[in-house]
C-alpha cells in the first residue's frame, strides 16, 4: 500500500489525561455499552503511535559489517556530513580517523557501506584524536569544512562539494591550520557558523574570519576536554582534577560564562560532551568503570546528575538522534540504547572472538553506524525514508513537505511570497527563486509611456533603443485622451528602422490604423512623428493649444538579422 499522508500521531504527549488501563481490562477488552475513561484511550493511542514510529525508524537490531581497508591500531573517531547535497554522484560524507603501522589515515565513505583509506596528511601530523564536520552557514552551497586534530596540530579540508578539491576525495591534502603560539594539545573543536572554536590542553581558541585569538579571563578553566555547539550556545568542558568545569557562550567572540562545576565525580578526567534535542547537552566520562553522566536541558546553564546502570561503563562515545541515545564501549555488551539516559538496553550486535570493542557511534543516511578499529557495523535504515521516526511533524508529509520533486531534492530554504522553485544544477536541488520577466532574443515589448501636454509644443512621449547592426520593425500604439475624458483617439504605426554600426535610419513610417478618423480635437494636423536621437528612435507628438491632453504609447520591437 502507498505511504500514508502523515506520520503516526504522537497521541496525548502534552495531555494530563493519560493513564494505563487496568490489567484485567487489558485482558478482556471493553464490553458493549461500556464507557471507558478517555485517559485509557489516550494511553493506548500514545503507545501505538510510539511503537509505530519506533518500528519504522532506523534499526538497532539488524546490522551489516563493513570493514575498513586498513584496520586501525589506535583511536577510531568519526563524523558525518549530513548537509552537503549529492550531485552527479554521492559525496564522501563519512570520515573516521585512525593510525596503523604505516601511519595516520582517514577512512572515508560515501554511504557508510564501502570505505577507502586516505593518507593525504602533511608530514609528521601526529596521532589522530578526532574528526569533525562543521556545516558552516549554508551546507547546501558547500560552506562546510572538515577538521582533523592530532596530538600535534589541527587540519582542515573543504566538504566534498561540486567544484572543490578536498582530502576526502583524495585530490587534495589536509591543510595544517596555523594556531597561535603555544596552543597546547587540541582536544576538540566546534563550528560556529563559518567560524571555529577549539579547546586545548591550555587554551580556548577562537577563529573568526581566518584569524585566531585566545579567549582570556577564564579563571576557573582547566585542561580542555570537549566542546559542542547546541545551535544556540557553545558549551566547553575542562578538567584536571576530575571535576568538570563548564563555560558557555552564545557568541565565541563575546562573554563566556562560568557554569556550576560538576563535582563529586571521582578523579577520571576523560570527559566528553554530546548534544541531544533542543538545548540538551550531556557530559559523560569515557574509559571509567563507574558511570558518570550529567544532563543539561538549557544549553549548559544548569546541570543534574543522571543515575545510570552499572553496565554503562568504559564508554567511548554517546550520540543522540530522533529521541534515541546510543552509547558504545570497549566492554560487553559494547553498544547500548536508551530513550531517557537512565534506562539502557543492550544492542544485539554481531560479536566475534576478538576485536569487538567499539570506539564511536555515528548516524547518517537514515542508519546508525557503530565504529570499531577494523570497520563499522551499519544498521538497517528506517523502513520509511521520511524523517519522522519518534518525533513526527504535525503536517502532511505528502506533498506539502515531500522534500523531492522529480527525483531531485527540494532546498530546505523557505520560499518568500511570489517565489517559485527552479532547478539549480550546481547544488542538484530545487531552490526558491524570484521569477524574472521572460524575454525573447528577437522580440521585446516596452511598458506604456505616459506624458501630458497643455499646449502645441512638440513633446517626446517614448524613446526606443536600437540594437547595433540589426533591423527593427516597430509596432507603435499611441493614444490621446482629453483630460476631461470627453474625447479620445488612438493610432497604430508601423515603423522600420536600421542600425548599421551605430548609424540609425528610419526607413519608413506607415500609419496603419486610426480609431476615429473624424476626430478633430487632436487630429486637425498629423500629431505623431518619429525622429532619431543618437542610437534611439523617439516618438514625438504635437499637443493642442490651451488644451490638456493625456498621451500614452506602447512599442513592440521585432529584430531582423543576427
Amino acid at each position: 500500500m502507498r505511504r500514508p499522508g502523515r506520520a503516526p500521531p504522537q497521541w496525548a504527549t502534552a495531555s494530563a489525561y493519560i493513564s494505563e488501563p487496568l490489567t484485567g481490562k487489558a485482558v478482556t477488552g471493553f464490553i458493549p455499552d461500556e464507557i471507558p475513561p478517555a485517559d485509557w484511550f489516550n494511553y493506548t493511542w500514545n503507545q501505538l503511535g510510539q511503537w509505530t514510529g519506533y518500528l519504522t525508524g532506523p534499526s538497532q537490531t539488524v546490522w551489516a559489517s563493513r570493514a575498513f581497508p586498513d584496520a586501525s591500531t589506535g583511536v577510531a573517531r568519526g563524523d558525518v556530513d549530513a548537509g552537503t547535497p549529492d550531485d552527479a554522484e554521492c559525496r564522501y560524507r563519512y570520515a573516521v580517523c585512525g593510525i596503523d603501522g604505516t601511519g595516520p589515515f582517514v577512512a572515508v565513505s560515501r554511504s557508510g557501506s564501502a570505505w577507502i583509506t586516505q593518507r593525504n596528511l602533511p608530514a609528521t601530523p601526529g596521532t589522530p584524536a578526532g574528526v569533525y564536520f562543521s556545516p558552516g552557514t549554508s551546507p547546501l552551497t558547500g560552506s562546510g569544512d572538515w577538521y582533523l586534530w592530532t596530538d600535534t596540530g589541527l587540519y582542515r579540508t573543504p566538504s566534498d562539494y561540486a567544484g572543490t578539491t578536498n582530502a576526502l576525495r583524495g585530490d587534495a591534502s589536509w591543510a595544517a591550520l596555523s594556531l597561535p603560539a603555544s596552543p597546547g594539545v587540541v582536544a576538540g573543536v566546534a563550528g560556529y557558523f563559518n567560524d571555529l572554536v577549539a579547546t586545548t590542553s591550555t587554551k580556548l581558541l577562537v577563529r573568526t574570519v581566518g584569524v585566531w585569538s585566545e579567549v582570556a579571563g577564564l579563571t576557573s578553566r582547566q585542561a580542555g576536554r570537549a566542546i559542542v555547539w547546541t545551535g544556540t550556545a557553545l558549551v566547553e568542558l575542562s578538567s584536571t582534577g576530575g571535576n568538570g568545569i563548564i563555560y558557555t557562550a552564545t557568541n565565541p567572540a563575546g562573554a563566556w560564562t562560568l557554569r556550576p562545576t560538576l563535582t563529586g565525580v571521582g578523579v577520571g578526567t576523560t570527559w566528553q560532551l554530546a548534544t541531544g534535542d533542543t538545548g540538551v547537552v550531556v557530559a559523560f566520562k569515557t574509559g571509567v568503570d563507574v558511570p558518570e553522566v550529567w544532563l543539561s536541558d538549557d544549553h549548559g546553564a544548569t546541570w543534574s546528575s543522571v543515575t545510570t546502570p552499572a553496565s554503562l561503563k568504559q564508554l567511548t562515545a554517546l550520540r543522540w538522534h530522533d529521541g534515541v541515545w546510543s552509547a558504545t564501549s570497549t566492554v560487553a555488551p559494547y553498544a547500548q540504547t536508551s530513550g531517557d539516559l537512565e534506562h539502557w538496553l543492550p544492542v544485539p550486535i554481531p560479536v566475534g572472538e576478538s576485536g569487538n570493542e567499539l570506539r564511536d557511534v555515528l548516524y547518517g543516511n537514515g542508519a546508525w553506524l557503530l565504529v570499531s578499529r577494523s570497520g563499522v557495523l551499519q544498521g538497517a535504515p528506517a523502513i520509511d525514508p521520511g524523517s519522522e521516526g519518534y518525533t513526527p511533524g504535525t503536517e502532511s508529509s505528502i506533498p506539502g513537505n515531500a522534500g523531492w520533486l522529480r527525483g531531485r531534492k527540494i532546498s530546505l530554504t523557505a520560499p518568500t511570497d511570489g517565489q517559485v522553485y527552479a532547478y539549480d544544477a550546481g547544488s542538484g536541488t530545487f531552490v526558491p527563486t524570484t521569477p524574472s520577466t521572460p524575454t525573447l532574443p528577437w522580440s521585446s515589448a516596452a511598458a506604456p509611456a505616459a506624458v501630458q501636454t497643455t499646449d502645441a509644443t512638440v513633446t517626446t512621449i517614448a524613446t526606443i533603443a536600437t540594437t547595433t547592426d540589426r533591423g527593427h520593425t516597430l509596432t507603435i500604439t499611441v493614444s490621446a485622451t482629453l483630460s476631461d475624458r470627453s474625447a479620445m483617439v488612438s493610432w497604430i504605426w508601423l515603423v522600420t528602422v536600421t542600425n548599421a554600426a551605430g548609424a540609425v535610419t528610419i526607413r519608413d513610417a506607415l500609419q496603419v490604423g486610426m480609431s476615429d478618423p473624424t476626430a478633430t480635437h487632436v487630429a486637425a494636423v498629423a500629431p505623431v512623428a518619429f525622429d532619431v536621437s543618437g542610437t534611439s528612435v523617439r516618438v514625438r507628438v504635437t499637443g493642442v493649444a490651451a488644451t490638456t491632453v493625456d498621451w500614452s504609447a506602447t512599442v513592440t520591437t521585432l529584430l531582423g538579422g543576427s
